[in-house]
């Protein structure tokens, strides 16, 4: 924890009654830029390995693990520490298995009107349809699992906890448990919707495409996702936002001693 060796103290009392004690002062920072005489050479750029640590870069860098804590510093994409950290692929796996453990259904939903072409229903849309944790059962196959979440927008519901079979690789076309003419029926508010599409959620569109590549909410073309629409799934969105976290700025070794002496001299008030 050489990092928060740097940090200056600060008198501090727990109760009235009790004397100060000293604790560290965790919210004193550095403006980073003003260490570097000429920033532009400061920073070089540097590309994650497959599962290497944060450690292990700064070692292979500074020949020291001991200065890991100066990638977080200058990296925004990395303030939440080792959260942000990208994984190895191993641990992809496991967190997109862990993650999106259920299945997506997408209904295609139709406004009705009536003969004064007034609004009387939007036939199988899920807003304002379904309580998230609602229990809900396919009226023909009889498959059961409960809401875990619904997106009004694309229309679709989020459905974990199944029984009378898994979510399999072959969801997209034979429909797994669940099949594609069931009817999805909640068994606490009773609404229903009928099913047109189902994936594993990780294969899920989280957005879909227009014709020109980009994100789109028109529900002619979240419709016919049947037809061959493009979209981007749950498991390529976080795949590329795993990738992007791999590409970092780090202090160039030559003068990596330097910042870490300048910066804890900083961040104990000495200069």
């Amino acid at each position: 924890m050489s990092f928060f060796k740097a940090f200056k103290k600060i008198p501090y009392k727990f109760d009235n009654d009790q004397p100060s004690s000293n604790i560290t002062d965790l919210f004193h920072y550095v403006v980073l830029d003003e260490l570097f005489t000429d920033k532009s050479t400061a920073y070089q750029y540097y590309e994650v390995g497959d599962g290497e640590r944060p450690d292990i870069v700064s070692q292979k860098l500074y020949g020291t693990p001991d200065y890991y804590w100066t990638i977080f510093l200058i990296n925004e994409h990395l303030s939440d520490g080792h959260e942000a950290w990208p994984l190895s692929s191993q641990e992809y796996e496991r967190y997109i298995k862990h993650m999106y453990d259920g299945i997506v259904i997408h209904s295609n939903y139709e406004i009705i009107y009536n003969t004064d072409g007034q609004l009387i229903d939007h036939k199988n849309s899920v807003a304002g349809r379904f309580e998230i944790g609602e229990p809900v059962i396919g009226s023909k196959s009889g498959a059961t699992g409960y809401i875990l979440d619904k997106d009004p927008t694309l229309n679709h519901i989020y459905i974990g906890g199944i029984k009378n079979g898994i979510a399999n690789p072959d969801i997209q076309t034979l429909g797994g448990p669940f099949r594609l003419d069931d009817l999805i029926i909640g068994d606490q508010t009773s609404d229903s919707i009928s099913t047109n599409k189902i994936w594993p959620w990780a294969k899920a569109p989280k957005y879909y495409l227009d014709e020109n590549g980009i994100e789109t909410t028109t529900l002619d073309i979240i419709h016919s996702v049947n037809n061959g629409t493009k979209y981007v799934s749950f498991e390529e969105y976080e795949k590329t936002l795993n990738e992007d976290r791999r590409h970092i700025r780090v202090i160039r070794p030559s003068i990596i001693d330097d910042f870490v002496i300048q910066y804890k001299k900083k961040m104990r008030g000495e200069i």
